[in-house]
This record gives structure tokens, C-alpha cells and sequence, in this order.
């Protein structure tokens, strides 16, 4: 069994506060005085009072903790986020910069040429009796080639009527045209080399551009005494330019 400490249920009021208990004691105790009881009632408060505040001290505690933690979480994850649109971005600008550039090649192919710009003119040796033809009878006319920078012209002389690589032919005519007249082709003036084809070929000097002329004279001297049959004596000499 136990009894009450106070039948007449002792009061003590703590800072205002009002505090009523039943103590239990064993039968045979002896129960404390009234002052011990107020003494232990007070300081079983305040033990409850501190308690309390520790507790909840401790929770406030464990809440800033968890919300710091939880802060901090929600802060990485931003800041990953962020990183990651930053180096997306950084990604993407230095895949395709802002203009977009290219480029390309561009080539072109200077080939050589040369044109016979003027051809020669038909020379006329004029006229001159029967037997009595000399060397002194000379005609010329000019060829003007142009050819790209540093081109060399070689120009040949090849008469139709014996097709000789000398510079030398015939001209026809007469009796069924079959009679002759001897002459030959040389460069430089009427006594000059004879031009003609293979070795007698002629070659200009190189050329300094194309838009300069490269003039060529060709001489045409009768080499015998034209005693044949009046008439007109014909002869077609071919030209031809190599580079």
C-alpha cells in the first residue's frame, strides 16, 4: 500500500505557476516535511522546464539541420544545372560561331598560246620580160604572231608546189601550167637563210606578253631567168606556228 505525503493535498505555487502532485511513498516511510516537498517539487520543474527547452532546442537543432542539408542539395543541383547549361552553351557556341564561317578554293589554269594575228599578204614580184629575170626581183610580206608571256614562236615555210623543208619552190604556170619558175624564201632580208621547214625554221624571240606583236618579214626572191611562156605564175606556200 502507500499514503498520500499531505492528506490535505499540499500547494506550492512555483514563479507564479501553480504545481500539485500526489507523491506516493511506501507504507512505513517516513514522509518529508512540507518544505522538502515544495524544495523537490521546484526542482522537478525546472528539470521538466530544461528538459523541455533541450528538446526542443535539439529540434530546432535537427530542423536548421535537415533544412540546411536540404538547402545545400537544392544548391548543388542548381549549380550542376547551371555548370551544365553553361558548358552546353559554351559547347554549342564553339560548335557554331556567331557569324558562321567557311571557305573555299578557288583555281584558275593559264594555258599557252599562240595566234597568227595577220596573216601574210600575197605578194605581187610585178612584172618582167621573158629571160630576163634576176635575183634582183624580191618581194616580201609580213606574218604577226602573238603568244603568251615567255612563249617561243617556231614558224615554218613549206611551199605547195614541191613541198620542200629548204624554202625553196616553183612557180607554175604556162603550158598547162606545168612551167616553172624557181624562187626560195628567206628570213631577214633577200639574201638571207633560207626558211623553209625542220632545220629552216624560224624562231622569234620570247614573247613579253601576249598583247604585244611579234612581226615576221618573209622574203620571196626568183632565183632564175623566168625564160618560159608569158603568163601569170602562181605558187601557195603554207605557214605554220609551233609553241
Amino acid at each position: 500500500m502507500a499514503t498520500n505525503i499531505d492528506d490535505s493535498r499540499s500547494h506550492c505555487y512555483l514563479n507564479n505557476q501553480f504545481a500539485s502532485d500526489n507523491y506516493l511513498v511506501p507504507v512505513g516511510s517516513k514522509l518529508p516535511k512540507r518544505r522538502d516537498f515544495c524544495y523537490l517539487a521546484r526542482q522537478a520543474h525546472r528539470i521538466q522546464l530544461i528538459t523541455v527547452h533541450s528538446i526542443t532546442e535539439t529540434l530546432k537543432d535537427l530542423n536548421l539541420w535537415r533544412f540546411t542539408m536540404q538547402f545545400k542539395k537544392h544548391l548543388m543541383t542548381a549549380t550542376l544545372l547551371t555548370v551544365g547549361g553553361f558548358t552546353a552553351m559554351s559547347s554549342a557556341n564553339a560548335a557554331e560561331p556567331n557569324p558562321a564561317e567557311s571557305s573555299f578554293t578557288t583555281k584558275l589554269e593559264v594555258e599557252s598560246v599562240c595566234t597568227i594575228s595577220a596573216a601574210p599578204l600575197a605578194v605581187d614580184l610585178l612584172n618582167i620580160q621573158a629571160g630576163f629575170a634576176t635575183t634582183a626581183i624580191t618581194g616580201s610580206t609580213d606574218l604577226t604572231v602573238n603568244c603568251s608571256k615567255g612563249d617561243v614562236a617556231t614558224i615554218s615555210l613549206i611551199p605547195s608546189s614541191t613541198a620542200s623543208l629548204d624554202g625553196t619552190g616553183t612557180l607554175l604556170g604556162g603550158e598547162g601550167t606545168l612551167e616553172k619558175v624557181a624562187y626560195k624564201l628567206t628570213s631577214v632580208s633577200a639574201e638571207g637563210a633560207a626558211w623553209g621547214s625542220t632545220g629552216n625554221t624560224v624562231a622569234t624571240a620570247a614573247a613579253t606578253d601576249y598583247a604585244t606583236d611579234i612581226v615576221n618579214t618573209i622574203y620571196l626572191t626568183v632565183t632564175d631567168d623566168a625564160d618560159v611562156t608569158p603568163g601569170t605564175y602562181n605558187d601557195t606556200i603554207n605557214v605554220s606556228v609551233a609553241y
